[in-house]
């Protein structure tokens, strides 16, 4: 029996497609179709793995917690983190790559918004549930407390 999720592709001689083949396919369409299950079956464990890591970080979960309060820019967050710029960059763009946060461009400033979980499943369930967790975490309480006094305008003066 071959499985579909993990097949051993095989070398074969076959000029139409660029990939090597199973050998013991009936046809070609069939091993065509296997190859193309392995590889959303491995699609889908890499997007998974990278969403959990992305929440593996407690600074990483408090920025996606502040941005589905409201949309900042980096020197935004950087305030009310009190985290270096580069640091902050950095955990947007593994919070970006994963799908959970979504970057627009508005002149000078990059906006950054909770994602509304179009790219991945993995991404809309964990946002959806992140929206009701730690609600009564302590140090989120207080970055809620404190998100009303930060404007751009006055942090990131552009001369």
């Amino acid at each position: 029996m071959i499985n579909p999720y993990y097949p051993t592709i095989l070398a074969t001689t076959n000029k139409a497609l660029s990939y090597p083949l199973r050998k013991s396919c009936l046809t070609n369409l069939a091993c065509l179709t296997i190859f193309q299950k392995k590889n959303i079956w491995r699609w889908s464990v890499d997007k998974f793995i990278q969403v959990m890591k992305a929440l593996s970080d407690p600074i990483r979960v408090r920025i996606i917690k502040i941005l589905q309060e409201r949309t900042l820019c980096v020197c935004e967050i950087q305030a009310l983190m009190s985290l270096p710029q580069p640091s902050v960059s950095k955990h947007l763009k593994v919070l970006e790559d994963a799908g959970l946060i979504h970057s627009s461009k508005d002149g000078l400033w990059v906006n950054y918004c909770a994602a509304d979980g179009s790219e991945s499943p993995y991404a809309a369930s964990l946002l959806g549930h992140l929206k009701h967790w730690l609600a009564n975490d302590g140090e989120i309480k207080m970055l809620r407390k404190i998100l009303p006094r930060i404007h751009r305008e006055r942090i990131c003066k552009k001369d």
